[in-house]
């Protein structure tokens, strides 16, 4: 039963990838070659995952399946802000479309993909319990609160217009968004007590649960339906600066009675306990399950739910130090998620010509801390561009710092 928890608590911390606040910055200078095609074909890949707490030396260590010993867990301990842990996730995956009016200057763009969002935040005791067992908590409390996790996973297929002049360009999204799975679960308060070697456990707990996991996953088979919208506008102030500001994934699914909610509120003494070397591990055999579960348990399905997607909104500055050689960028913008601060974006980029460059990247906020990476694009003859980028060169220097993986692919090809 250990293991068990010990592995929902990683796929409940660890289940999703990134956030939208990618680092796609400085391939806009050649890519807009590449946009003025008549018509352009589009790949974009996104992962990250941030946490303000675990460590990477740490998270590998479990994944990869090797010993952690209790040195190694309580470095990780340590390193908790505030007797927490915030994690937080997104992954996209798209393909896109575009295809000029003419020779004006005007296009239509198509996209369609599907993202998976995830946030948790939750007590430090909770991660002691699953990691270390409740030796350290007999005659004690735990504290399961605060225990919320936020999950959503839907499709989408949105269309809209981009124009793009010499002075700025402007692009306006609006799509349809297929909800595949969500839940939003919260603690409204929680302790777990031991008594002293483990002879009963006591419990007090009240926790919401709302989800809505489809029997059949099947593409196109939705739980929810919405609409979603994106805004972007940039202005040349020169040949050599650009400003620009955007909004991005702003809107909302409703779940259409798929709903499942379910409220624990309860105040329980195990004293119908079976229990196995509790002060060594959290292993608990529970008399009557059946019963325990009705006591504890009010289900109500068929509910009616409204989900507001996370949004981004974010300003950017992008000036050339040196023209078509050495340019500059920033970004800052707030995510609009329950546990998420203001992020910034900011990066260095270097031309060998108007097809090729790398670039140094520093980012910081969002669920985590600050973090280093690196970006190589090239344009091949106007006809095709790839962008690399990886922002999580600290973890490989340094294990001790807190866990960070976002790394991503856009590829583009005219036709």
């Amino acid at each position: 039963m250990m293991k068990r928890l010990r592995v929902c608590f990683i796929l409940i911390v660890l289940n999703g990838f990134g956030f939208i606040h990618i680092n796609a910055q400085g391939f806009q200078y050649f890519e807009r070659n590449i946009a003025e095609n008549k018509s352009v074909f589009g790949f974009n890949l996104n992962q990250r995952f941030e946490t303000n707490s675990l460590t990477s030396g740490f998270v590998l260590d479990f994944v990869n399946g090797k010993f952690i010993s209790n040195e190694q867990k309580d470095k990780c301990i340590a390193n908790f802000k505030d007797n927490e842990i915030i994690a937080g996730e997104q992954f996209n995956l798209s393909l896109s479309y575009q295809r000029r009016f003419g020779n004006s200057t005007n296009y239509l763009y198509l996209e369609t993909g599907e993202t998976f969002f995830y946030e948790t935040k939750l007590h430090q005791d909770i991660f002691i319990l699953l990691f270390k067992g409740n030796k350290s908590f007999e005659n004690k409390i735990a504290s399961l609160n605060p225990l919320k996790i936020r999950s959503l996973q839907y499709f989408y297929l949105k269309a809209g217009l981009l124009r793009m002049t010499e002075k700025y360009s402007l692009k306006f999204n609006v799509g349809f968004i297929g909800g595949q799975r969500f839940l939003d679960l919260k603690t409204q308060r929680g302790e777990l007590f031991t008594a002293t070697d483990g002879r009963s456990i006591d419990l007090n707990l009240e926790l919401t649960s709302n989800d809505a996991v489809g029997i059949n996953n099947s593409f196109l088979n939705f739980l929810g339906t919405g609409i979603l919208t994106d805004l972007a506008f940039s202005y040349n102030l020169s040949t050599n600066t650009q400003i620009g500001a955007g909004l991005e994934g702003y809107g909302f699914i409703n779940w259409n009675k798929e709903v499942t909610e379910r409220v624990v509120d309860t105040m329980y003494h195990f004293d119908g306990a079976e229990i196995s070397n509790v002060l060594d591990s959290f292993s608990i055999a529970i008399k009557n399950v059946e019963e325990l579960k009705s006591s504890f348990i009010r289900e109500r399905e068929n509910v009616s739910y409204k989900t507001n997607l996370p949004f981004i909104a974010y300003l950017k500055l992008s000036q050339f130090v040196i023209p078509e050689i050495l340019q500059v960028q920033l970004k800052y913008g707030i995510i609009k998620s329950e546990f998420a601060k203001p992020f910034f974006n900011s990066s260095v980029n270097l031309y060998f010509s108007s097809t090729k460059l790398i670039g140094l990247n520093i980012d910081g906020g969002g669920y985590g801390s600050w973090n280093v990476g690196a970006q190589f694009a090239v344009c091949f003859s106007n006809k095709s561009s790839i962008h690399l980028y990886f922002n999580s060169i600290s973890n490989l220097i340094k294990p001790s710092r807190e866990f960070n993986l976002t790394g991503g692919m856009i590829y583009r090809k005219t036709f």
